[in-house]
């Protein structure tokens, strides 16, 4: 009998026990603190910095129009201004050159570059700045030939020319702009990535910040298999802060290129940076790659 009660007991024991950890377990009360929210990652960080976010204001894009002195007729230029831009401060600039079969609306139409720009800018993250995107179709009409054309590289090679005896006085004399090396910076994608290695080695005292992105090759046709790369060097008492090349990991266009160009800056002593993207010959490693550019600019 005794047997009995003690099992009896001890069941009603192991219920009542039982009975608590079930009511634990599923108690609604609101006591139990709710899970955290993760960061966002470093990656999430960055797409969204990469398009226009609502709510957000971001500076003016103005189409500018203006006499060049390298082909005697109107020619054709973006500027954005940064949010908030006054005349009463003085702003540094940065150049952005284009690829082939692209005009100068490609950095602010495909590349979103005023969003990546100004988005880091506003997140303190870089510094408020002017952006130009140059046309390197250096013709009468601004109608480029075909790529087949013999003229078509030459004419993308009078970009520096074009900049510097046109543009860039023209940028000076009416926006608010800081000037000297330390205050401009240049950089292009393709064609537009030639073209800023061309620019920049043959004017080292005009920019102290310089951006190759998926740079093409420098033969005087646009497509061909020489790789033959220019003897890039330093003037005496020159040099560049920041030198990036860039390049996506499936460039199936001008990924021999690059490599070429690291080779002879290694061989000539020249310090730079090397960012790999995932991609190809794109817009999307174009706009990391500007993304990692800016946040360097003009500190």
């Amino acid at each position: 009998m005794k047997k009995n009660i003690v099992k009896i007991v001890s069941l009603i024991f192991a219920l009542i026990l039982m009975s608590v950890v079930f009511f634990a377990c599923n108690d609604d009360s609101g006591e139990t603190p709710e899970p955290q929210p993760k960061p966002p990652t470093e990656e999430e960080i960055r797409n969204a910095n990469m398009s226009a976010k609502d709510g957000v204001e971001y500076g003016e894009d103005i189409e500018i129009e203006y006499d060049s002195q390298i082909t005697g007729a109107k020619k054709h230029a973006m500027v954005t201004l940064p949010v908030g831009y006054t005349e009463e401060k003085f702003y540094p600039v940065l150049y952005l050159l284009h690829g082939m079969a692209c005009d100068h609306h490609a950095w602010l139409d495909d590349c979103n570059a005023k969003y990546i720009v100004q988005n880091l800018a506003l997140e303190g993250k870089a510094e408020e700045m002017i952006l130009v995107s140059v046309n390197s179709i250096v013709n009468e009409t601004e109608i480029a030939p075909s790529f087949t054309d013999d003229s078509y590289a030459p004419m993308f090679d009078k970009t520096a020319d074009e900049i510097f005896t046109s543009l860039m006085p023209y940028i000076n004399e009416h926006y608010s702009t800081l000037t000297g090396k330390q205050n401009t910076a240049i950089a292009g994608f393709s064609m537009g990535g030639r073209e800023t290695l061309l620019t920049a080695f043959a004017h080292q005292d005009a920019f102290d910040y310089v951006g190759a992105f998926s740079s093409a090759g420098f033969d005087k046709k646009v497509i061909s298999f020489n790789n033959a790369i220019p003897d890039f060097k330093y003037d005496e008492g020159q040099s560049f802060k920041v030198l990036m090349l860039a390049i996506g990991n499936m460039d199936t266009m001008t990924g021999g290129v690059t490599p070429g160009i690291k080779i002879k800056f290694d061989d000539n002593g020249i310090e730079y940076q090397s960012k790999t993207y995932t991609g190809g010959h794109t817009y999307g490693v174009w706009k990391n790659a500007l993304y990692d550019f800016a946040v360097q600019l003009f500190k």
